[in-house]
């Protein structure tokens, strides 16, 4: 992290070190509050985008409210399109206070999930909308996380005709899919493929 960014995130955790690397960073040119100012508009723009995906609605609404749905608002911001962990998403994490980082976190792992398999996601909450069963075990666990593997695999392993993929069997491919999710998507992917293995479509 530069001068600047240091100072910002020491000022967000109230942190003893900040006045001196304030001043660090304004003797060489910089703006110390910059990097607060572009997480405030970050964090405005994933409120913005969360609330365009009922499951990252419902995912942001039950976060708790404070610093932990503000640092939730600011992944959201800052992952948005992408479906990969890189550089930058770990200079803003870095830059926030332990209680920010963990809603961050959250929203990180939903939407770098739901990014890399948003047409199987898709297909897979289309599908539950119209089977009680689906929908009742999709939802069967708080996290919303879990809905979305479930939705993932519902894309994989669901009924054809409904537009799902219709795999019979698990094999490599969807066992790489499934290990590359968050722990909760994946253990809702498994319930999701064991259940609709067990229809034989």
């Amino acid at each position: 992290m530069s001068i600047c960014d240091s100072a910002a995130a020491a000022r967000a955790r109230n942190s003893p070190d900040a006045a001196q690397l304030e001043t660090q960073c304004r003797s060489l040119g910089g703006n110390p509050n910059t990097v607060s100012s572009s997480l405030d508009d970050l964090a405005l723009k994933g409120a913005e985008i969360a609330l365009q995906d009922p499951l990252s609605a419902e995912l942001r609404k039950r976060q708790p409210q404070g610093p932990y749905l503000r640092g939730f608002d600011i992944g959201m911001g800052a992952s948005e399109g992408q479906t990969s962990w890189g550089p930058g998403k770990q200079a803003i994490l870095n830059s926030l206070s332990g209680v920010e980082q963990e809603g961050f976190k959250i929203a990180i792992s939903f939407v770098l999930d739901r990014n890399r398999f948003v047409d199987l996601a898709r297909v897979g909450a289309t599908i539950a909308e119209t089977d009680p069963e689906l929908a009742k075990a999709r939802t069967s666990q708080a996290d919303v996380r879990y809905w979305l593997g479930f939705d993932i695999a519902t894309g994989i392993f669901g009924d054809p005709t409904q537009g799902a993929k219709g795999n019979t069997l698990p094999g490599p491919g969807s066992d790489k899919i499934q290990s590359s999710l968050s722990l909760p998507a994946q253990q809702g992917f498994a319930a999701s493929r064991a259940l609709h293995l067990s229809r034989h479509y």
